[in-house]
């Protein structure tokens, strides 16, 4: 029983100094946020095609989107939150120039809708963001929708990357593309809307 106790006691303790290192881990592996100027797209505005309507972004939604991390449900501060992504699809199309006016709020002659459908993190080598969202895109005069379509995107991180935040990286990678898949969508529909 005595030799059973100092096992605990010496495992305890063992914890107990380990825990530091636990937290450099952490925080090597993918414990930091994602930085919205990091996940803008890079799309020549010349390529895209612009209209003199304004364009509210209404609503960008998420089911409680986790990451899925080695088949366990988990919600680290790397994971692409709705409020981030929104602040990111809205300096994304102000940037873009495809509208006359980006808002928020208020009357407009679109509007936008974001829903993050699921988002999932392989582990591996490279490291792979899988973001999934769902756009609808209302003409606020009729009512109807203009155009809808669901954008799959993947962003990698390869070992080379090493020590830095894997996670993280791979996901602004990912918004990156689906937000860039958005763009020439969007331009699309704005020169079929010209003909």
């Amino acid at each position: 029983m005595r030799r059973r106790m100092v096992k605990c006691y010496l495992l305890l303790y063992w914890i107990k100094r380990s825990l530091p290192l636990v937290w450099i881990v952490l925080a090597l592996s993918g414990c930091t946020t994602l930085s919205v100027p990091d996940m803008l797209p890079e799309v020549p505005k010349e390529t895209l095609v612009s209209t003199r309507e304004a364009l509210r972004i209404d609503q960008v939604s998420g089911d409680e989107v986790k990451t899925s991390v080695m088949s366990r449900s988990v919600a680290p501060s790397g994971t692409i939150t709705p409020e981030v992504f929104a602040d990111t699809l809205y300096q994304t199309l102000e940037r873009s120039g495809i509208f006359a006016r980006i808002v928020k709020s208020g009357a407009a002659d679109l509007s936008l809708n974001a829903h993050l459908v699921s988002q999932e993190i392989s582990v591996g080598y490279p490291m792979t963001s899988t973001l999934f969202v769902r756009y609808r895109l209302t003409d606020e005069h009729s009512g109807k929708t203009k155009w809808e379509k669901s954008i799959i995107s993947i962003g990698k991180s390869p070992a080379s990357e090493g020590f830095r935040d894997r996670q993280k990286l791979a996901n602004e990678r990912a918004v990156q593309e689906n937000l860039r898949q958005l763009l020439i969508e969007l331009s699309s529909v704005m020169a079929a809307t010209k003909e």
